[in-house]
């Protein structure tokens, strides 16, 4: 799945986003008109994030995956990778509410590992990250 950034501040966001947490002062590291591959996709506290790699720009040096709203891209190719999994954990238990994408992410702690830059789960990442820029070509 391929998705064009379209903005980057909290000005585009809707109110389901200002209520998960965002600010209309919001800031985020993606550039607008830029294709990104989307390596996951979840629902958190009732907004929808991509997974995506801002190093994907050829502006920026080491890879950086970041989970980033959904309103501030557009979807360009809604192809799927074939190995996405997907686990829907409900709506009430914790604040996120579903996952899709790649084995590993099913895991809660892999996702924060993510989040953190542990080095094991950005290694695990870009193995993934690699099997689907093979496939999203």
């Amino acid at each position: 799945m391929k998705v064009k950034c379209v903005a980057n501040t909290g000005r585009a966001l809707s109110q389901t986003s200002f209520d998960a947490g965002d600010l209309i002062t919001s800031e985020f590291p993606v550039d607008i008109g830029y294709i990104y591959t989307v390596y996951g996709m979840s629902i958190w506290r009732g907004r929808v994030d991509y997974l995506v790699d801002i190093a994907g720009n050829p502006q920026q040096r080491m890879s950086h995956a970041g989970w980033y709203n959904a309103e501030l891209f557009e979807v360009v190719d809604d192809r799927l990778p074939p190995n996405w999994h997907f686990n829907f954990r409900g709506f009430g238990v914790s604040f996120l509410h579903a996952i899709w994408g790649y084995p590993e992410l099913m895991d809660e702690n892999h996702c924060v590992g993510l989040i953190e830059l542990n080095m094991e789960d950005m290694l695990i990442f870009l193995k993934r990250k690699k099997e689907i820029d093979e496939f999203s070509q």
